[in-house]
């Protein structure tokens, strides 16, 4: 029986062209190197690369600031008077990827939905710049039409609004 596990060498399909009598096969095994493949072998098939190549070598273009926020303040949607995010600033450069990171309850989406103009998160302090120029987004079309884009953590609660 195949196991659903995560393990590269676990369960798979491959196709092996050759076998030298010109069919292509498509062979379902429970490990690829039930398929006579050396592991490196297996490996770029799976990733599309090989390991050696993991984490090529590249200059990182990081350019102008394209958003920065200064002093945001969040209140909790739906508990009166609770601070979800206090006095928050940080900036965001084109080139980069930025992450909001922290346990469940430590106002992560409330700073997210806030920022794009979402009401699930209260603002009641705080400046939120947009390439520069100050912006007050009351509505997800204020956010889009300032350019912003919001992949939610939860799309099918949430959606995805690009």
């Amino acid at each position: 029986m195949p196991r659903a596990d995560l393990d590269p060498w676990g369960p798979r399909a491959s196709a092996d062209p050759r076998r030298g009598d010109g069919l292509l096969r498509r062979v379902l095994t429970e490990k690829p190197r039930d398929l006579g493949l050396p592991r490196t072998a297996a490996n770029h098939d799976h990733r599309g690369r090989d390991l050696n190549n993991l984490y090529p070598d590249h200059e990182p273009k990081i350019g102008e600031e394209m958003m920065r926020v200064e002093g945001w303040t969040v209140m909790h949607p739906t508990v009166p008077g609770r601070i979800v995010s206090d006095n928050a600033s940080f900036d965001v450069r084109r080139g980069e990827i930025v992450g909001i990171a922290g346990l469940m309850g430590a106002g992560r989406t409330e700073l997210a939905m806030s920022l794009f103009g979402q009401a699930y998160g209260r603002k009641t302090a705080g400046k939120l710049f947009i390439h520069g120029k100050e912006v007050d987004l009351k509505s997800v079309d204020d956010a889009i039409e300032a350019g912003l884009a919001y992949a939610t953590e939860d799309r099918k609660r949430y959606g995805l609004n690009l």
